[in-house]
């Protein structure tokens, strides 16, 4: 690694250190633009991104530079770890939405329900279960054939 990455690399540290995680995230995504077979550059720049599949996705990256990349490894089991428990969190989630929208339904408290609905697919816009009881918990015609 060259003398500049080194010192980007040591800046976006000190930045993080300070509480400037996006200052951080800044120059290290400069560093791997410019870089982008800088390993070392993408495993801290995983450390600063906001979303979990762009985290593991830099860490991917790590390993297809170095596949035997340890911390890159032991951090991606961590963070597929994380996200498969997540998957699961809002799948139960969702589930609860639609047997509790299913028995607004059923006790016909369509506003309740649609409510419900409505976060649910937002959520999962192709669960087609919710679509159909959605359709089926509006009022009017056209609400209706929209959902």
């Amino acid at each position: 690694m060259d003398d500049y990455a080194q010192l980007v690399i040591k800046e976006a540290v000190a930045a993080a250190k300070a509480g400037q995680r996006l200052r951080a995230r800044e120059l290290l995504l400069e560093l791997v633009e410019t870089e982008p077979g800088n390993e070392l550059a993408w495993l801290w720049l995983s450390r600063f991104l906001p979303t979990l599949r762009e985290q593991i996705a830099a860490l991917e990256t790590v390993l297809r530079l170095n596949p035997t990349h340890q911390k890159a490894q032991q951090r991606l089991h961590q963070l597929k770890t994380h996200q498969t428990a997540l998957q699961a969190e809002q799948q139960t989630r969702l589930t609860d939405y639609l047997h509790t929208a299913r028995q607004f339904l059923a006790q016909g408290e369509k506003e309740q329900a649609r409510h419900l609905l409505l976060k649910l697919v937002e959520e999962d816009e192709k669960n087609e279960t919710a679509w159909w009881l959605l359709s089926e918990s509006m009022d009017g015609v056209e609400d209706q054939v929209v959902a």
